[in-house]
């Protein structure tokens, strides 16, 4: 979170004064634990409203991607029938 906050800032100061966050995607999410529970609880508390209740799930073929020469996107496209679909939302 502490990076995240770190970056936002960074570009604010250094790119674009008037960036604002217009959506959180949770990624690499593994509902299994707790850690990511807790994750999850910190960034709506941070964030607030703006967290999507879509997630992308940890995946190896999405750690894969960039060796495939293929995008997050291309790859969530291929996963459909894994139960990854629909808009993000």
């Amino acid at each position: 979170m502490t990076q995240l906050m770190n970056v936002i800032s960074r570009v604010r100061e250094d790119l674009n004064p008037g960036l604002k966050v217009g959506a959180v995607l949770l990624t690499i999410y593994d509902e299994r634990t707790n850690l990511t529970k807790a994750i999850k609880e910190k960034v709506r508390e941070v964030f607030g409203n703006i967290v999507l209740n879509t997630t992308i799930p940890r995946s190896v073929k999405l750690a894969e991607a960039p060796s495939h020469k293929q995008t997050i996107l291309t790859m969530l496209l291929i996963q459909r029938g894994q139960g990854i679909h629909g808009p993000l939302k």
